[in-house]
């Protein structure tokens, strides 16, 4: 079983649709699982076709006030490291940005404060037919993506087990914060989606720095080529400068948001397209080097 991370920058490149496609062509001679750890705003499952079959609820730890027992000393406020409690006369918590740390209830003399857990998002387990997706979702304004991004992959991986997978496919969140690197740790392989703008271009440059201090195989795929955008000249340059893996250059293709809103992986709805070709040849190339 082989894990590929599709990875990217900045969103907005194409990063959810190249993650299906590939997904569906491999699943062509393998069975696959996809996993969506872009918990903030997971989609996916829309463009797989999928349907939710169970939901599990994700737990996280927050602190909470009795403001029967609390005195008002306001302690808790000032040993706060995440500014998570606010207030002039009593404490109020911010429960989007606490940690659960428990440092507030430490300091609280007369114990008024306790960490608890509260129901943070969602493991969703969905069946699109050719494949299964785990998906996070986190609630709105809620912390601890990261620990959702390793649930997902840890569900991810005994859906395989159980179903003999060749390739999990994970469709990794946007940036180079916590929840990519959760992504990406213990992966097989990185595919870094880009396209050829001086914003993209930047972008890459960073997750670029990020994934070489984990030593993972790692490969760019440039999107969206032919774009008639200005600033679009240094990105081959730079790939060639840098000598990176240059693993497919894709054109702008229309056909792929007409896939997008059938809810079709763009290599099932239009197999002649442009990009479905480009994306077969991506997949014999991860089978290669993987299998």
């Amino acid at each position: 079983m082989k894990e590929i991370v599709v990875l990217s920058g900045k969103g907005g490149v194409g990063r959810s649709a190249l993650t299906v496609s590939l997904g569906a062509v491999l699943a062509e001679r393998n069975t696959v699982v996809l996993a969506d750890t872009n918990v903030a705003a997971p989609n996916l499952h829309l463009i797989a076709g999928a349907v939710a079959e169970e939901v599990v609820e994700d737990w996280a730890d927050k602190a909470a006030v009795d403001y029967d027992l609390c005195d008002h000393c306001l302690k808790c406020l000032d040993v706060c490291r995440f500014s998570a409690i606010i207030g002039g006369e009593e404490p109020i918590i911010l429960n989007c940005f606490c940690e659960g740390c428990g440092a507030c209830s430490l300091v609280c003399p007369v114990d008024a404060i306790t960490v608890r857990p509260v129901v943070n998002g969602r493991l969703n387990i969905l069946d699109a037919g050719w494949c299964r997706v785990a998906a996070g979702e986190l609630d709105i304004g809620e912390s601890g993506s990261g620990r959702l991004v390793e649930a997902v992959r840890k569900r991810a991986r005994l859906e395989a087990a159980r179903r003999g997978a060749g390739f999990i496919v994970i469709d990794g969140p946007p940036g180079t914060g916590s929840p990519a690197i959760a992504a990406m740790k213990g992966a097989d392989y990185i595919i870094l989606v880009t396209e050829p703008t001086s914003a993209a271009l930047h972008d890459l440059q960073r997750i670029v720095d990020v994934v070489a201090r984990y030593a993972i195989p790692a490969g760019i795929v440039l999107n969206r080529t032919g774009m008639p955008e200005a600033g679009v000249r240094p990105m081959p340059a730079y790939i060639r400068e840098k000598n990176h893996d240059l693993l497919a250059e894709i054109p702008f293709d229309p056909l792929v948001p007409a896939a997008l809103a059938e809810g079709r992986p763009v290599a099932d709805a239009f197999p002649d397209a442009p990009f479905s070709r480009v994306l077969r040849r991506l997949a014999r190339t991860m089978e290669d080097r993987l299998l």
